[in-house]
């Protein structure tokens, strides 16, 4: 059971008498760890160490490093900032990127404004849910004058980021999204 989604299950499972270990997923890390330790608890050892060879992304340092705000649309219209604690954001340092958003959560709250003054170069966009609904709502927030001089909106380095490549928590199609986000 994902950590993330565990307390929306928890008590279910309790009155059940279901048992049930919490998995942490948030990154990259947090996923390969997770795997090292399934394999310890279901005597696959081998095939966790090959499965987390194949979860083994280069890290990259590029002469430039990009600014990136990582956006996780919801329904109606809101919006949360990734951070390099969540999946995505994770993959974005490894290739060498630089996460705008700050915080030790994986997503955090910040304004139009705030977001402004970061001056992202790239903006990856990702739907918590109904994603042709979400991504219309970037379209219309990024035609808003407050976002028009940022400059991933003014030089066109916008970027949906979509299931089942791109998730909220880490997968083993990370290395697929890796790939994307270097290029």
């Amino acid at each position: 059971l994902d950590a993330a989604i565990a307390s929306d299950y928890q008590q279910k499972l309790d009155s059940d008498d279901i048992k049930h270990q919490q998995l942490k997923f948030d990154t990259l890390s947090d996923l390969k760890s997770t795997v090292t330790s399934l394999g310890k608890t279901y005597h696959k050892d081998t095939a966790a160490k090959k499965l987390n060879q194949s979860l083994s992304l280069p890290q990259q340092h590029p002469k430039k490093q990009q600014n990136v705000l990582l956006l996780m649309g919801m329904p109606g219209g809101s919006f949360l900032v990734g951070t390099k604690h969540s999946c995505v954001g994770d993959l974005i340092n490894q290739a060498g990127g630089h996460v705008v958003g700050s915080g030790s959560s994986p997503f955090v709250s910040m304004n139009a404004e705030q977001v402004a003054q970061s001056q992202p170069t790239v903006i990856i966009t990702m739907a918590h849910a109904m994603p042709d609904s979400v991504f219309k709502n970037f379209d219309s927030l990024f035609n808003q004058s407050t976002w028009q001089n940022v400059p991933a909106v003014k030089e066109g380095h916008v970027y949906r980021a979509e299931e089942p490549k791109f998730s909220m928590t880490a997968n083993l199609n990370a290395p697929e999204a890796y790939q994307q986000i270097r290029n």
